[in-house]
């Protein structure tokens, strides 16, 4: 669950100090896990096997070996330990051969669909079937061998050469299996050493991780601190011996208290020189840090409170070290490995060609602590079955479970802090505080979740109904004219009925007062002539007989009061007015209504770009953000790679090419060579989690078409440079 909860933190580009915080806790191999499963990786071993058809002509040759043996057995009349001595032999044979089936039918299943072109070859790992119970019982074989022929149980006659043939067959499949589990070792081991380079990196990064990983490792060093004293303590104890007892001590207690003196008396001294030796490396920089500091206050807390932390990064930088020479003469192991000892498990067509004494010669040299790459000048002289028989039984059961030994103490001392380690004080806080909040927030709930429905249900919702539905809605009808989402100031029918209106108080009030504009008389038939011309008149805004008869009424203001033309014409203005403010408003109704669509897109614009913008955000959070940004650290990985893979491969084709390297930033032959298979497995490793689903095929074909050009160094140059084009852009 931790490791879940982590994702968020891993990879944060933020550099506060609490993200920090819980950034450096959460470090650790929690992806790389998943994907370090070497024998999926360790194909690179068989592949080089099934090069050249070895394995294959091995196989047969064994075969045809068997028949023979069995020819000569029923039709010659062989001495009693000669007969012996080709059962057991036999026997031997059969169970390897049991022990090695999975292996060889999964290599004849692999090199088949290889010569087909089919993809899924890459998915069959022949040296996943070679485990560690596999090696038990094929190592047994070899000493149960070993001890027949020593012990003078099995011979190898002259008069049948075939038992020697045999047994020089076992012993290269013996050595071939060895090999392969070695191989799988090395590469089980050097995979995880990246992680925790990048580790104690992150730890040396910053002063804060420095802290942190003080705190973190404080327990473990005290630990640490008092068993280098118990050691020392009980070694003294041993041979400390209390010379006087005080009187006043009483008789029953004598013998108790001369066995606490025994560990008490040594321990001020034993304390005094193994803390100072524990602490020498801390307290030297210190002391060197001190030679140029003119502040006292510096001095004093440098001395005291900085000398944990100074401890602290030292060790991470030992660690550190330690951990980066492992891995650089791992791969150089695994480069001398598949480059040099693979290639001599061979069948040159009519007999097992006397290599034997090489392979044992170079494992030995590999399994060495002192590993140099350099080749024995004796490895070529001729040595006899029983000789290399010695040899490989001493290997196997001496020097390949001491490098497995030596390599395992070296890893779990030096690798990062375990889980507990890293995590106690997390633990620590977490069952501190985290049952407390864990019961408020149980029985508070019902307020939590009213909280939440009223601040961010309600919220949103009502966000999304008034601000996004409505205007959609709108400008959905606007486009279908929809009457009833018209934009108006006025109804409808409001500036015809004042427009009447104001047409008969003109009409009626010109009527009576007609005798002002003329001296004919009003009549029937001129009447209807008269409204016409008013009507048509006040439509068109015409108001000029209404204001001549108010010209007239402001010569006697007081009797047109009185009789009330004055304030009858008034009103009748006041009406224009009131038709003017309509039409007015009527224009502006149809200013509106003509750009309708372009206010309902305007109201909504400025929430759909709100929706907008969380889409927006949320896909890139999604894709860069923290639930997923660790893939950022394995697109970062892999363009390591393939920086380093493409300068590899120059400096082959340099040197192919006869060009003389002034100084080389990888280092020597096998080096480089075990360097290229180990960033190429790291490409596949980390390219899993990068590339589509589709282009995965199409990547592994090309992965392999890279391991296939390893002779020709310009070709896999080209093919390095193609790739890079092709899938450039998705490791960017």
């Amino acid at each position: 669950m931790l490791k879940i909860l982590g994702i968020a933190f891993l990879h944060t580009p933020h550099k506060t100090p609490s993200i920090l915080l819980i950034r450096h806790f959460l470090f650790h191999r929690s992806f790389s896990i998943i994907i370090l499963n070497a024998s999926n990786m360790s194909t690179i071993l068989t592949d080089r096997l099934l090069a050249d058809n070895s394995l294959r002509n091995l196989e047969d040759y064994g075969i045809s070996l068997v028949a023979r043996l069995n020819t000569k057995f029923e039709t010659a009349n062989y001495p009693q330990d000669v007969e012996i001595s080709i059962r057991s032999i036999q026997s031997l044979y059969r169970e390897l051969n049991e022990q090695l089936a999975p292996f060889l039918r999964s290599c004849s299943k692999r090199d088949a669909l290889a010569k087909k072109q089919d993809i899924g070859y890459d998915s069959i790992d022949p040296a996943s079937q070679i485990t560690d119970d596999t090696i038990s019982h094929i190592n047994s074989i070899l000493a149960r061998l070993s001890e027949d022929m020593t012990g003078g149980r099995i011979s190898l006659p002259e008069e049948c050469p075939e038992i020697a043939s045999m047994v020089q067959l076992m012993l290269i499949l013996i050595s071939m299996a060895n090999m392969l589990s070695l191989g799988k070792f090395l590469l089980s081991t050097t995979l995880p050493l990246v992680d925790d380079i990048a580790y104690y990196d992150n730890v040396r990064g910053s002063s804060l991780a420095v802290g942190i990983y003080t705190v973190q490792t404080f327990p473990s060093t005290i630990l640490a601190l008092l068993s280098h004293l118990y050691v020392k303590l009980a070694a003294q104890h041993a041979y400390h011996t209390v010379r006087e007892i005080p009187s006043w001590v009483p008789c029953w207690f004598k013998v108790v208290y001369q066995q606490w003196m025994k560990w008490i008396a040594p321990l001020p001294n034993v304390a005094l020189k193994n803390v100072s030796t524990f602490l020498q490396s801390p307290a030297a920089y210190v002391v060197s840090r001190q030679k140029y500091s003119h502040s006292i206050v510096k001095m004093f807390i440098t001395s005291t409170v900085g000398l944990p932390f100074l401890y602290a990064s030292s060790r991470a930088k030992y660690h550190r070290k330690a951990l980066a020479r492992l891995r650089t003469h791992n791969i150089r192991r695994i480069g001398y490995l598949i480059d040099e000892i693979l290639p001599l498990i061979k069948f040159n067509g009519s007999s097992v060609l006397k290599f034997n004494h090489q392979i044992n010669v170079g494992l030995k040299m590999l399994c060495g602590s002192n590993f140099d790459g350099k080749s024995d000048e004796n490895a070529g002289m001729s040595h006899s079955v029983s000789d290399d028989l010695t040899e490989l039984t001493s290997i196997c059961q001496t020097h390949i479970p001491s490098l497995k030994h030596s390599t395992h103490h070296l890893v779990r001392h030096h690798n990062q802090p375990s889980f507990l380690t890293r995590f106690w004080p997390l633990a620590l806080i977490g069952y501190k505080y985290v049952p407390e909040i864990v019961q408020q927030v149980v029985n508070n709930r019902e307020a939590a979740i009213l909280w939440i429905r009223t601040n961010i249900v309600e919220t949103v919702s009502s966000f999304a109904r008034n601000w996004i539905v409505k205007p959609l809605v709108n400008i959905w009808k606007t486009i279908r004219h929809d009457d009833s989402s018209k934009i108006a100031i006025t109804s409808k029918n409001s500036l015809n009925s004042d427009l009447e209106a104001l047409e008969r108080m003109t009409v009626d009030y010109c009527v009576e007062n007609y005798s002002y504009f003329t001296d004919v008389p009003l009549t029937e038939a001129n009447r209807e002539t008269l409204v016409k011309n008013i009507t048509a008149e006040v439509r068109s805004g015409n108001m000029d007989k209404v204001m001549r008869l108010y010209e007239q009424n402001l010569k006697t203001p007081m009797k047109a009061i009185i009789n009330g033309n004055m304030v009858r014409n008034i009103l009748i203005q006041v009406q224009k007015t009131k038709v003017d403010g309509d039409v007015a408003l009527s224009g502006i109704d149809k200013i509106m209504q003509s750009q309708e669509l372009v206010f309902g897109l305007v109201a909504a614009s400025p929430a759909c770009l709100v929706v907008w913008y969380i889409v927006v955000s949320t896909r890139s959070y999604l894709r860069n953000g923290y639930l997923v940004r660790f893939t950022r650290n394995h697109r970062q990985s892999a363009l390591k790679s393939m920086n380093t893979l493409e300068k590899l491969v120059g400096i082959q084709l340099q040197i192919s090419q006869g060009e003389q390297l002034k100084t080389s930033t990888f280092g020597d032959r096998y080096f480089n060579n075990g360097l290229i298979y180990m960033e190429l497995i790291n490409l596949r490793r980390q390219t899993s989690y990068i590339f589509p689903t589709f282009l995965q095929s199409d990547w592994i074909r090309d992965m392999n078409d890279v391991l296939a050009t390893s002779q020709f160094p310009e070709l896999r140059l080209n093919t390095i440079r193609r790739i890079w084009n092709v899938y450039g852009s998705y490791l960017k």
